[in-house]
């Protein structure tokens, strides 16, 4: 039996239109990946998992950031890992989630 599962980009989700939230990287973009790519990879015919892509101005809209402040993290060696395929930079979710959740910090609950 075949499996066929439909992943909406980021644009189909009208992730574009959200609103950049808080100052650092990991607010709430953790969140915002995490529903618009729910899926790791879509199970083709042949079982074979296709990634899931972002281009750099794409990423740079779910993480409520410039796509120049990506392309300074490259220069930088900092954040996600990415992908060159020519003059093409990509991301897959799966390196995007592992970035964000690195830079999760870890707050004790108020004692009262």
């Amino acid at each position: 039996m075949d499996v066929i599962t439909l992943t909406l980009s980021p644009r189909e989700m009208d992730v574009v239109s959200a609103p950049p939230v808080g100052d650092h990287p990991s607010d709430d973009a953790h969140t915002r990946l995490t529903e618009t790519a729910h899926v790791e990879c879509m199970t083709t015919t042949d079982a074979t998992p296709t990634p899931i892509l972002y281009s750099t101005k794409e990423l740079a809209v779910l993480l409520g950031i410039s796509a120049r402040s990506l392309e300074d993290w490259r220069l930088r060696n900092y954040g996600p890992r990415y992908v060159r395929l020519g003059k093409h930079v990509l991301y897959q979710h799966r390196d995007v989630i592992a970035f964000l959740d690195a830079c999760t910090i870890e707050t004790e609950a108020p004692r009262g």
